[in-house]
């Protein structure tokens, strides 16, 4: 038995490099973040160091479970205060390497997750 799947087509990152990523429809060139079904751009912080607990509202507003924060090499951990955050509301967080990110992040798309792509651009 065949069946229509209706369900809007993923955001999938086609390609990507310290200075961009990019989507089926379009290249990002600031960091933004990155749901299943939207895209949200320009995002403030350009780096790790930049984020602050302001930066996050607009992150878990975005009700994801899991939200991948993603950086050019070298990966620098946010701070235990920003980190904690995630924690007080169990969202997952995983800090990775931007290639990293953007394959796993396709993976869980794939998957159905409810993943967020939080991707710091230079």
């Amino acid at each position: 038995m065949l069946t229509l799947d209706d369900t809007p087509s993923p955001n999938l990152i086609r390609g990507y490099s310290a200075a961009e990523i990019r989507l089926p429809d379009r290249t990002l060139r600031a960091s933004c973040l990155i749901g299943v079904d939207r895209v949200i751009e320009p995002w403030r912080p350009r780096a790790v160091d930049e984020l602050v607990a302001a930066d996050l509202e607009l992150v878990f507003a975005q009700g994801a479970s899991v939200v991948l924060l993603a950086m050019p090499a070298p990966v620098a951990f946010p701070s235990p205060l920003i980190r904690g955050a995630f924690g007080e509301r169990r969202v997952g967080l995983e800090v990775m390497e931007l290639g990293a990110a953007c394959r796993t992040f396709n993976v869980l798309v794939q998957e159905r997750r409810s993943v967020l792509g939080a991707f710091l651009i230079r």
